[in-house]
């Protein structure tokens, strides 16, 4: 037998040779901690993921390919994994997991989670806005989210909550990994909030609070317009979308994203559009015979009159109705939205239920996660009028239809 040891030491003809690692991969890869081949111009890894391999300066971090689509290629590969699994033959070991950590929590994506990843950069990006937007989180927002837990949940929650709206047009209830990416994100955010936030936090938190906003209006629940609220039996999570808007502006005041170091401050006259003040006083600019429902004349102001900024909101929202690049502005109704019409809303006031349904009739066609709940609600809203208001004719004629 050969000896491989002599006097406690190893063989000098055994001696091992040290491990060189490359540091050559493209930024891709170390961004998503698996091994690149190194392949030129396209690395293998970036082709089967669907993204533009960036060696060269000139090309952002998970870029789409050209194709748009992850997946044909991705399809294939897989298949042709199947196919050899049924021959017996052997198959290549999977790709890597993703890990994800910021030193307390570790998040571990693989599967499932890998799938959603890929449709949030392909599909779900180009679907949040404009192109400055859509570029933001492809590049300094999805760099973010592979250092914080937090903001990855949120961001496969989202990807899954988009994938249920392409699904088709019938309501669809939440998959388990919506359900299981949002809770973890609202956990962690909660305790994130609950200590002192540290200055490099700021970002991340308001993508996640962001994130979190598309998730929850998304989350309609209701197959029918009888299961959908004002409809169904009054419970405590009637409106929790509101809540979770208010509780989204309570991060913004805290990461204040409009910062000169925030990744956010080139959106800031996106944001300055958003947020542009509505009148303070006066009918100029709503609908005549919204106005007379509403009591709005030349001397109303918010402060007498509960439905003065839902009524001014939706006026512009309808008067930007056909902009390019201004699906996000339709938000105005939810932000400048009054404490005393918020009160009005969770009784069920008609009016107040009204505008709402006016609104979800704009906003449901201009973004993508009011849809669902807009269509749902506003045929339960509807109903709800003609069943209880049927003799105030001023509500009836102005009810929108489908």
């Amino acid at each position: 037998m050969e000896k491989t040891r002599q006097d406690g030491k190893e063989n000098p003809s055994r001696k091992r040779r040290a491990h060189t690692r490359s540091r050559k991969g493209c930024p891709n890869c170390r961004i998503r901690r698996v091994k690149c081949d190194e392949g030129r111009p396209q690395c293998r890894r970036c082709r089967v993921y669907g993204v533009v391999c960036n060696y060269a300066a000139d090309v952002t971090d998970l870029q789409a390919s050209a194709e748009g689509h992850p997946s044909m290629e991705l399809q294939e590969h897989r298949q042709s994994l199947a196919l050899r699994k049924n021959a017996e033959a052997p198959i290549a070991p999977p790709s890597p997991a993703i890990i994800i950590s910021d030193g307390s929590v570790t998040v571990t994506l693989e599967g499932q989670d890998m799938d959603l990843l890929s449709h949030y950069i392909l599909r779900t990006l180009p679907s949040l806005g404009n192109h400055k937007m859509a570029k933001l989180y492809q590049t300094s927002v999805m760099r973010l989210a592979f250092s914080h837990p937090f903001l990855m949940h949120a961001t496969l929650a989202m990807a899954a909550s988009h994938q249920r709206h392409l699904a088709g047009p019938e309501p669809r209830r939440r998959s388990l990994r919506e359900c299981y990416h949002s809770t973890q994100c609202a956990a962690l955010l909660n305790q994130k909030l609950g200590r002192p936030i540290q200055p490099e936090e700021r970002d991340p938190l308001w993508a996640t609070a962001a994130a979190l906003g598309i998730v929850s209006f998304s989350m309609a629940e209701a197959t029918t317009p009888e299961e959908a609220w004002p409809l169904r039996r009054s419970s405590a999570s009637d409106l929790d979308w509101l809540l979770m808007s208010e509780g989204k502006m309570a991060v913004w005041d805290v990461a204040e994203p409009l910062r000169p170091d925030s990744i956010f401050h080139v959106m800031a006259d996106d944001y300055a559009r958003l947020f542009t003040p509505l009148p303070t006083v006066g009918a100029s600019g709503v609908d005549p015979a919204v106005a007379r429902l509403c009591g709005i004349d030349a001397g109303s102001t918010p402060e007498g009159n509960p439905y003065f900024r839902a009524a001014h909101a939706l006026g512009r929202v309808r008067r930007l109705r056909d902009e390019e690049g201004t699906p996000g502005r339709v938000l105005v109704f939810m932000s400048r939205m009054q404490k005393s019409y918020r009160a009005l809303l969770l009784e069920k006031e008609p009016i107040a239920l009204l505008l709402l349904a006016l609104w979800y009739k704009e906003a449901g066609r201009a973004l993508w996660w009011i849809e669902q709940r807009g269509k749902m609600e506003r045929a339960a809203i509807r109903l709800y009028l003609k069943k209880f208001h049927g003799d105030k004719m001023a509500i009836q004629e102005l009810i929108p239809l489908d």
